[in-house]
Protein backbone atom coordinates (compact mmCIF):
# COMPACT_ATOMS: atom_id res chain seq x y z
CA UNK A 1 0.00 0.00 0.00
CA UNK A 2 1.08 3.54 -0.70
CA UNK A 3 0.53 6.38 1.76
CA UNK A 4 1.05 9.95 0.62
CA UNK A 5 1.10 13.46 2.04
CA UNK A 6 1.46 16.98 0.62
CA UNK A 7 2.81 17.92 -2.07
CA UNK A 8 1.87 14.56 -3.55
CA UNK A 9 -1.72 14.69 -2.27
CA UNK A 10 -2.60 18.16 -3.50
CA UNK A 11 -2.28 21.88 -2.88
CA UNK A 12 -1.88 23.28 0.57
CA UNK A 13 0.40 25.03 3.00
CA UNK A 14 2.82 23.50 5.50
CA UNK A 15 0.16 22.99 8.24
CA UNK A 16 -1.71 20.72 5.80
CA UNK A 17 1.49 18.83 5.05
CA UNK A 18 2.08 18.18 8.75
CA UNK A 19 -1.48 16.93 9.23
CA UNK A 20 -1.28 14.74 6.14
CA UNK A 21 1.88 13.11 7.48
CA UNK A 22 0.17 12.43 10.79
CA UNK A 23 -2.87 10.96 9.02
CA UNK A 24 -0.66 8.73 6.86
CA UNK A 25 1.19 7.47 9.95
CA UNK A 26 -2.12 6.71 11.71
CA UNK A 27 -3.37 4.77 8.66
CA UNK A 28 -0.14 2.76 8.56
CA UNK A 29 -0.58 1.91 12.25
CA UNK A 30 -4.25 1.01 11.74
CA UNK A 31 -5.49 3.85 13.93
CA UNK A 32 -8.47 6.09 13.17
CA UNK A 33 -7.74 9.30 11.31
CA UNK A 34 -9.27 12.58 12.51
CA UNK A 35 -11.47 14.51 10.07
CA UNK A 36 -9.54 16.86 7.85
CA UNK A 37 -9.58 20.43 9.23
CA UNK A 38 -10.41 23.27 6.85
CA UNK A 39 -7.69 24.37 4.47
CA UNK A 40 -5.56 27.25 5.71
CA UNK A 41 -2.94 29.32 3.90
CA UNK A 42 -1.40 32.73 4.45
CA UNK A 43 1.01 35.13 2.85
CA UNK A 44 2.48 38.50 3.77
CA UNK A 45 2.19 40.79 0.74
CA UNK A 46 2.65 44.58 0.48
CA UNK A 47 2.04 45.18 4.18
CA UNK A 48 -0.96 42.86 4.36
CA UNK A 49 -1.21 39.53 6.19
CA UNK A 50 -3.53 37.64 3.85
CA UNK A 51 -5.14 34.49 5.23
CA UNK A 52 -7.55 32.03 3.63
CA UNK A 53 -9.57 29.68 5.82
CA UNK A 54 -11.55 26.91 4.14
CA UNK A 55 -12.00 26.59 0.39
CA UNK A 56 -13.74 29.65 -1.06
CA UNK A 57 -16.33 28.92 -3.75
CA UNK A 58 -16.11 31.72 -6.33
CA UNK A 59 -19.81 31.23 -7.14
CA UNK A 60 -20.99 31.43 -3.51
CA UNK A 61 -22.59 34.54 -2.09
CA UNK A 62 -20.25 36.54 0.13
CA UNK A 63 -20.15 39.36 2.66
CA UNK A 64 -17.36 41.91 3.03
CA UNK A 65 -16.55 43.67 6.30
CA UNK A 66 -13.81 46.25 6.79
CA UNK A 67 -11.59 48.61 4.85
CA UNK A 68 -8.77 48.26 2.32
CA UNK A 69 -6.11 47.64 5.02
CA UNK A 70 -8.16 45.27 7.21
CA UNK A 71 -11.08 43.23 5.92
CA UNK A 72 -12.88 39.91 5.94
CA UNK A 73 -14.65 38.32 2.99
CA UNK A 74 -16.96 35.54 4.23
CA UNK A 75 -18.17 33.00 1.68
CA UNK A 76 -21.62 31.74 2.60
CA UNK A 77 -23.17 28.32 2.24
CA UNK A 78 -26.71 27.14 2.77
CA UNK A 79 -28.63 28.93 5.49
CA UNK A 80 -26.06 31.77 5.38
CA UNK A 81 -23.32 30.10 7.44
CA UNK A 82 -19.66 30.82 6.68
CA UNK A 83 -17.95 28.09 4.66
CA UNK A 84 -14.67 29.91 3.96
CA UNK A 85 -13.06 33.32 4.34
CA UNK A 86 -10.35 35.59 3.01
CA UNK A 87 -8.93 37.95 5.63
CA UNK A 88 -6.44 40.80 5.54
CA UNK A 89 -4.69 41.89 8.74
CA UNK A 90 -7.18 40.09 10.99
CA UNK A 91 -5.18 37.24 12.56
CA UNK A 92 -7.41 36.84 15.63
CA UNK A 93 -10.53 36.55 13.51
CA UNK A 94 -8.74 34.06 11.22
CA UNK A 95 -7.83 31.92 14.24
CA UNK A 96 -11.43 31.98 15.45
CA UNK A 97 -12.73 31.02 12.01
CA UNK A 98 -10.25 28.14 11.85
CA UNK A 99 -11.55 26.85 15.19
CA UNK A 100 -15.19 27.32 14.17
CA UNK A 101 -14.85 25.62 10.79
CA UNK A 102 -12.83 22.77 12.34
CA UNK A 103 -15.54 22.23 14.96
CA UNK A 104 -18.18 22.16 12.23
CA UNK A 105 -16.12 19.58 10.28
CA UNK A 106 -15.97 17.40 13.41
CA UNK A 107 -19.73 17.73 13.90
CA UNK A 108 -20.37 16.66 10.29
CA UNK A 109 -18.04 13.67 10.69
CA UNK A 110 -19.83 12.45 13.84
Amino acid sequence: RVHAARDVVGPGHWPSAALDGTAAARRILGRPVAPTPPHYVWSDQFGLRLQVVGTPDPDAPFEIDGEAESFTVRYLGGEGHTTAALLANRPREAAELRRTLAAEALAWAA
